[in-house]
């Protein structure tokens, strides 16, 4: 675990969203870390809007071991939508089983009940990139969630389950600070989840 700034991942999360289609370009080595926020929560409200709401946030760059690749969660939203849909199980693993069950005509159907494109999922798999993950660990006794990468990450979990072969994932795990006072419940969980971790 390597230690990093706030404004290292707002940016390189920045730069990979600009590449997109849909997305303006943007000079993000010419702004400032609020500036590169601002243009981040514009570009992914939903996903990004954890870094000022949970603030401080404490930034590491990690690889992540096999088994805490396996806990991963897909992003937050309603369970009938998007990821949570595609994974009932809410990990990435889940999602990757989820469309190996699948051939032909069925992962078309797939991507019109979930809204995700698993076409993507698959190409991904075909050839992934290295960029890092963004992952969020809330220090509630569950595995950190995606929060962006999750056609990466399940691009990945899909070629782990097709071939049972691990390449290791690198991320930025951000964790809010923890309060001075924490409940013994907290601690207990802490403990627990760090003995599992990576």
């Amino acid at each position: 675990m390597t230690r990093i700034s706030q404004e290292h991942v707002i940016k390189r999360w920045l730069g990979l969203e600009s590449r997109k289609p849909e997305t303006p370009s943007v000079d993000v080595s010419s702004l400032t870390e609020r500036e590169a926020l601002d243009e981040l929560l514009n570009a992914k409200p939903g996903a990004a809007s954890f870094i000022w709401r949970e603030a401080p946030i404490e930034w590491r760059r990690v690889t992540l071991s096999r088994h805490a690749f396996e806990r991963l969660r897909v992003i937050d939203g309603p369970e009938t939508l998007s990821w949570r849909a595609l994974s009932p199980d809410e990990t990435v693993l889940g999602a990757a089983r989820q469309i190996a069950r699948c051939d032909g005509e069925q992962l078309d159907d797939l991507t019109a009940k979930t809204g995700v494109d698993v076409g993507q999922v698959l190409s991904i798999a075909e050839n992934p990139p290295g960029e890092p993950l963004v992952l969020v660990d809330r220090r509630n006794c569950h595995a950190p969630r995606v929060m962006d990468g999750n056609y990466r990450a399940t691009g990945r979990a899909l070629n782990l389950v097709k071939t049972d072969t691990y390449d290791p994932v690198s991320a930025y795990l951000g964790t809010s600070s923890r309060p001075v006072l924490k409940p013994i419940r907290n601690v207990v969980c802490e403990l627990v989840r760090h003995r599992r971790r990576m």
